[in-house]
């Protein structure tokens, strides 16, 4: 089976590109994998790994010129290819290849692979047409519903954690270490300003929060808010790290205050190590997960006295979460299972069932 997986002008350090390496890990050998970026990427060192790839390199040229080179570069695609499936992360995209691919009367089928909630942008109904769905969470599988894709074509599959031996302890000194993974951003996606907000209600001051990922160079909108809440004592700046969990000594939570995600990759990562996690319950990703006081707690987005009533509960120890209930909790996102089930979605899209 030929299979070209293609992104958008993405770049190489987010949960994206981990999950496509994980792709030509597992399924290079057994199908006959493309990379193809037709839009180019922000950076594309972490492609060169893959023997079969066509990055298209246009970032140099003005945003209208490299429109236009993507359509025509699309049109190329679908004139020429012979492949069965062409497994589309990119949204504009897909509508394009569509409308080629019937001009053309071609055989492939279009598949849709989002990577983020589809209400950004009004992407649901951009992806209506596409021959099948590929979800990496229920709630976008139920985003694709409530604009009539038939549930038929939509395949539910989550996305692979990488199987890990690591346990990575709770503190024992006393002071609770709380945990942050990614982009450093006081308002938007990561909405950080909401953690800030909930850890300044706590009456104990026997806490640090580590932020991985942010650096306070980069950032000073954010050491500037701690400064005002009284708190940037208590949180140390730990900056990029390539693999923040084996930087961890020990660790109490892994707090997660995001307005939107695709899947939220880092909560089962912390999970699977047997930190306990604390997400706000958007629309979609963390509640296909995280189970109330097995690995972790749930709050409604924007109730901060909630989120500060979780760090409490973390700072009381109300609940052991013993590792292996907490590893058992993820067992189905293991990434062996993971495959198997990507591996009967492709032959069945293919097959038409």
């Amino acid at each position: 089976m030929k299979i070209d997986v293609m992104t958008g002008h993405i770049g190489g350090r987010g949960g994206v590109q981990v999950v496509i390496d994980a792709w030509w890990e597992n399924l290079s050998e057994e199908y006959d994998l493309r990379f193809l970026a037709p839009a180019g990427l922000s950076e594309d060192s972490w492609t060169e790994k893959y023997p079969n790839r066509e990055v298209k390199s246009y970032t140099h040229l003005p945003r209208p010129i490299r429109m236009l080179a993507t359509v025509w570069s699309l049109y190329r695609y679908m004139a020429t290819t012979n492949s069965d499936l062409v497994i589309v992360e990119n949204f504009k995209m897909v509508p394009q290849l569509m409308f080629w691919k019937k001009v053309l009367q071609k055989e492939i089928k279009v598949v849709s692979w989002m990577h983020q909630t589809l209400h950004l942008e009004n992407m649901a109904p951009r992806l209506k047409n596409a021959d099948a769905h590929l979800a990496i969470a229920s709630g976008i599988k139920e985003q694709l519903l409530e604009v009539g894709v038939p549930e038929e074509s939509i395949y539910l599959i989550y996305n692979p954690m990488k199987e890990t031996s690591q346990i990575i302890p709770r503190t024992s000194n006393g002071v609770k270490r709380f945990i942050y993974v990614g982009r450093g951003m006081l308002h938007g996606q990561k909405n950080m300003s909401e953690l800030f907000d909930a850890l300044a209600l706590l009456q104990s001051p026997d806490w640090v929060l580590e932020l991985y990922g942010v650096s306070a160079e980069e950032n000073p909108e954010l050491l500037s808010y701690l400064e005002s809440k009284g708190i940037e004592k208590h949180v140390v700046f730990k900056g990029w790290v390539s693999s923040p969990f084996d930087n961890m000594g020990s660790a109490d939570v892994l707090v997660l205050t995001s307005k939107f995600e695709g899947f939220g990759l880092v909560l089962l990562e912390a999970i699977q190590r047997g930190v306990p996690v604390i997400s706000s319950d958007i629309k979609v990703g963390p509640r296909d997960f995280v189970q109330e006081k097995v690995n972790g707690y749930l709050y409604e987005p924007g109730n901060i006295k909630e989120l500060a009533g979780k760090l409490s509960s973390i700072l009381d120890g109300e609940h052991d979460f013993p590792v292996e209930d907490m590893k058992k909790s993820v067992e189905k996102f293991a990434e062996d299972r993971y495959f198997i089930k990507v591996k009967n979605t492709l032959e069945a899209i293919v097959k038409g069932k």
